[in-house]
């Protein structure tokens, strides 16, 4: 059965009883301040896209924008705040002359909300946010201060960006011993071109109950096909510096390699015949531990972006009706939790990405072979998997490509692989078999 996604398809974030959209819409673009925003009427016609839709979930910072985000946001929601889950963070230094405007000690901290509250023209910030680790402030006044506010009714509840996993749980185990507000959300950046945080951050999350909102999923734009390799170029660096790709480039992000990795989603998505963006963004659903991805538009021809959910794409299998017999996948699976548990939810998502990797016209769907290590699908046991696509799309912590120790002289590697449809001589229900991959 096909399924599509809604941005009313709600779910729970962390350990709250929030109950949130799978995209949240990132507003960071609302504001000309920083020279590439959307002014007033454009961020209405993105806001809009996305509330008609069904989308709550509402992401902004007290600095962003020079603050203009939230005052636009503040006008937008005037008479419909209720319907939204409204998170901003604080951190940030917004007056270079005041060595107090930033960090997260306790007077930045009441600063900060207190001027969130007033540019949002709201009573309650429903979800805050500590932006950044500033290496200074101790744990106890950062989780004494988030109590006080949220005793006092003007904060709901709490989450943490872009801090080390070791930090966070410091700060958890802090509000647990004493009976303070929990984290309940972590925003960090995750994508197919920034995924080091699957080693500490994402299984931290799942443990502590921090349900995860992943900030730039499509790569800053490169996972779209946006940049090409000629933007690599050391003549361009000049003129973009100030420019948003200027900002991308700063990541370290806009690289060969994450160019390399954007073809393979290309290449998928056109197997697919979806857009590269569902394709990536089906990708970073695929981690339990993942809410509700951030997204955000600076113009409204990019609310296609925000309504990529609503596009479904029907799974053909070989003998059914049409001459076209390649395998297909509901793509939209990938973005909802069905009602049926988390392993369905897996192999909706597996079905949505990365079942068709190796697809061709006459692959049957139905003997998938799976990495050992990442859960790497290739259709079918005529040819191996292929390892392009394996090292864009595989867990860094698969050790399945590795050098061959075959005396042989070709240049290969071995992957080793399960058939999960055929029982093996112990019974168990995996029969292991390898297959020689070319390097690249």
């Amino acid at each position: 059965m096909s399924q599509t996604l809604s941005l009313d398809h709600y779910r729970l974030l962390g350990r709250s009883g929030l109950r949130v959209s799978p995209l949240s819409l990132g507003t960071m673009t609302f504001g000309e301040a920083w020279g590439w925003g959307a002014d007033a009427d454009e961020a209405r016609r993105i806001f809009d896209a996305y509330a008609d839709r069904g989308g709550n979930f509402i992401d902004t910072a007290v600095n962003y924008t020079n603050g203009g985000s939230e005052r636009i946001l503040g006008a937008l929601l005037k008479h419909r705040r209720e319907r939204f889950v409204l998170a901003t963070k604080f951190t940030m230094a917004r007056d270079p002359d005041n060595i107090n405007a930033g960090g997260n000690h306790r007077l930045n901290l009441i600063r900060s909300v207190e001027t969130s509250l007033r540019q949002l023209d709201t009573d309650r910030i429903d979800l805050l946010y500590l932006h950044a680790w500033d290496f200074t402030t101790s744990p106890e006044e950062v989780m004494r201060g988030l109590e006080h506010l949220v005793q006092s009714g003007k904060v709901l509840y709490l989450g943490i960006c872009n801090t080390p996993a070791w930090r966070v749980a410091q700060l958890q185990t802090l509000a647990d011993l004493r009976g303070w507000s929990p984290l309940v959300a972590l925003q960090i950046e995750y994508s197919l071109v920034e995924r080091s945080v699957e080693h500490e951050l994402l299984p931290m999350a799942r443990e502590l109950g921090l349900g995860v909102l992943p900030w730039s999923p499509l790569g800053g734009g490169i996972l779209t096909g946006k940049y090409s390799r000629a933007d690599l170029s050391d003549d361009n660096a000049a003129e973009v510096s100030t420019s948003r790709k200027g900002v991308i480039a700063s990541t370290g992000h806009l690289n060969a390699r994450s160019l390399d990795i954007a073809d393979a989603v290309g290449a998928v998505a056109e197997e697919l015949g979806a857009s590269r963006s569902q394709v990536a963004l089906a990708w970073t659903l695929r981690n339990p531990a993942v809410v509700s991805p951030v997204m955000g538009a600076r113009a409204a021809a990019g609310r296609g972006q925000l309504r990529c959910a609503g596009n479904r794409l029907e799974r053909r299998t070989p003998g059914s009706a049409g001459s076209d017999q390649r395998a297909g996948a509901d793509l939209s699976g990938a973005f909802h939790r069905p009602a049926h548990g988390a392993a369905a939810h897996l192999r909706h998502l597996q079905g949505a990405v990365t079942q068709l990797m190796d697809a061709s016209p006459t692959d049957d769907p139905s003997a998938a072979m799976h990495c050992l290590t990442c859960n790497d699908l290739s259709p079918t046991t005529a040819r191996p998997i292929n390892p392009s696509r394996h090292r864009a799309f595989a867990s860094p912590f698969c050790t399945a490509l590795r050098p061959s120790t075959s005396s042989s002289s070709q240049n290969t590697m071995q992957h080793t692989i399960t058939r999960s449809d055929q029982p093996s001589p112990s019974g168990s229900s995996a029969l292991t078999s390898t297959a020689a991959c070319v390097r690249l």
